[in-house]
């Protein structure tokens, strides 16, 4: 079998050690490689090339740098669209920040894209001529990627199925630790799990090890605070005196980095970030942004307490962390929240306020001025960041959300949500969850999910049912990626396993899949 890993940053040690592994399922003829983050890859390579015997690698690093020298025509970019069976190239661009936002977007908000329109023109191009020929030249069995938050990883995914080349990426399902390979990375939907979830709808057969584990899995959830592997660790955030003290310490080596990168004239890194910059905004600009924020909040901040003692309804919609794939790639047309809260409030019942909660991540990203655009809608008021997300749910008429795992908590807390992108939580029946794609459908929508809500336990057990049953339990972020302060996910299985076990676990349910006879029945269109 001939495999290619559509790698971003460390996914690459984690295919790297996934395919050797996968040599204990099935014979391996050829593997090769995309990576990105030049610093990243070349060290990786520099201690462990050849990766596989005869593997080809296609580094993104050069081929952005030829690209953003391009200048591709409108029929040229046309053509390639046509070819690919898609109408636009735009959601390769939006997804990866790197190229869509502003070189310090992951430290504060900066919308202003690092490229122009006619670099992201020519590295689109570039991408997708490399990617295709390499196709062509290698013949790949499979396609295995990872979440699409650079714009190569889904061009890779576009010329993969225009080929008719099989393309799975390696997701969480953000059920307990379990992980699990899809077939489209913009979740518009899944025809593996879908088919498992008609299954166990059909029937809960109570030996079925899956539907054990669900039904477990919900009974712990409704016992505590529901989490999933790779979620942050709740930490207190230092205050100005701590992050001015973490800037004076760290400042000058950090300019010194930035100096010393400057004097080397090492070549155009769109992974790279400059250090003081970073250390500024991480410490001194946080820290600012906060206070100031929560200035701009409190005309309009109030308790949960203050709401139930008034008997005031309302809505909660949890703030989406940007940019994230949760925004950018499985609710691109939704990138503006404040707009995205200004039509929720305008279509709730009069007497009802817009609940709306500051994502952790993005706390003392944002400017204050944000907040004060949102504080100009009459009916919406803010909960304080720092409160449990838990609490705000079970309160509320119903929950709005984008994607992301708040929908499925409150679906699993009983209470009505409505979706406007694309999540897993949407399969559920309609008088649990409804996914609205057009804002003049939503008052009606919402008005009816309230009025008309059904809890459907049998639905639920067999949607956690059908994840599990396509799932594998591994620490992906937490070990495999080594993100530090990460959860390990309520209901996680084997949590506790050493890394090479979870590799040779994974291995084996990647192998399942490949060999799977009707694996391209479940690939997804373009």
């Amino acid at each position: 079998m001939r495999l290619f890993y559509a790698c971003m940053g460390s996914a690459l040690e984690i295919f790297h050690n996934l395919n050797r592994c996968l040599g204990d399922h099935l014979t391996v003829e050829a593997a090769s490689y995309s990576l990105s983050d030049r610093r990243y890859s070349l060290a990786y390579l520099a201690r462990h090339a050849p990766l596989t015997a005869g593997s080809e690698v296609i580094r993104v690093w050069e081929l952005v740098e030829r690209g953003r020298r391009r200048r591709p025509g409108p029929q040229e970019l046309a053509d390639w669209e046509a070819r690919l069976g898609i109408p636009s190239l735009w959601p390769a661009l939006v997804a990866d920040r790197r190229t869509y936002n502003g070189r310090l977007t992951k430290v504060r908000q900066d919308y202003a894209p690092y490229l122009s329109l006619a670099e992201m023109q020519g590295v689109v191009v570039e991408g997708l001529e490399t990617t295709w020929a390499a196709f062509e030249r290698l013949r790949p069995d499979a396609v295995i990627g990872f979440a699409p938050s650079f714009f190569e990883l889904m061009l890779i995914f576009w010329v993969a199925r225009a080929q008719g080349i099989p393309y799975l990426y390696l997701r969480s399902t953000k059920i307990g630790n379990y992980v699990k390979l899809g077939s489209d990375p913009l979740e518009r939907r899944d025809p593996y799990t879908e088919a498992r979830y008609r299954q166990y709808l059909a029937r809960l057969e109570p030996d079925d090890e899956a539907v054990g584990k669900a039904r477990a899995y919900i009974a712990a959830a409704r016992q505590q605070r529901v989490t999933y592997e790779g979620g942050l660790v709740r930490r207190k955030r230092p205050g100005l005196p701590a992050a001015a003290a973490r800037f004076g310490l760290y400042a000058l080596p950090m300019l010194a980095k930035d100096l010393l990168h400057a004097a080397r004239r090492t070549p155009f890194d769109m992974h790279h970030y400059p250090a003081f910059a970073v250390l500024r905004e991480n410490t001194l600009g946080q820290a600012a942004r906060i206070a100031r924020g929560r200035r701009a909040m409190r005309s309009r901040l109030r308790t949960i307490e203050s709401l139930e003692a008034a008997r005031q309804p309302y809505v909660f919609y949890p703030l989406h962390t940007e940019p994230e794939i949760a925004t950018s790639v499985f609710a691109r047309f939704h990138l503006n929240q404040i707009e995205v809260a200004r039509n929720l409030a305008q279509s709730l019942p009069l007497g009802s306020l817009l609940a709306v909660k500051e994502h952790p991540r993005s706390w003392g990203l944002r400017p204050p001025g944000y907040y004060r655009k949102m504080a100009e809608i009459p009916n919406l008021v803010f909960i304080d960041p720092d409160k449990s997300t838990a609490r705000v749910i079970q309160g509320a008429q119903a929950v709005a959300v984008l994607s992301g795992f708040v929908g499925f908590e409150a679906a699993l807390a009983g209470v009505p949500v409505i979706v406007l992108g694309n999540t897993f939580t949407s399969l559920l029946p309609e008088s649990m969850v409804r996914r609205v794609p057009a804002w003049e459908d939503l008052p009606g929508a919402l008005r009816d999910l309230t009025t008309n809500y059904a809890w459907d336990e049998h639905a639920l057990t067999a949607l956690v049912a059908a994840l599990m049953a396509d799932a594998v339990p591994v620490n992906l972020w937490g070990d495999l990626l080594g993100k530090a302060g990460r959860e390990h996910g309520t209901g996680a299985e084997a949590a506790e396993s050493d890394v090479e076990e979870q590799y040779r676990r994974l291995a084996a349910y990647v192998a399942r899949r490949l060999q799977d006879p009707e694996l391209m029945q479940y690939q997804v269109k373009p």
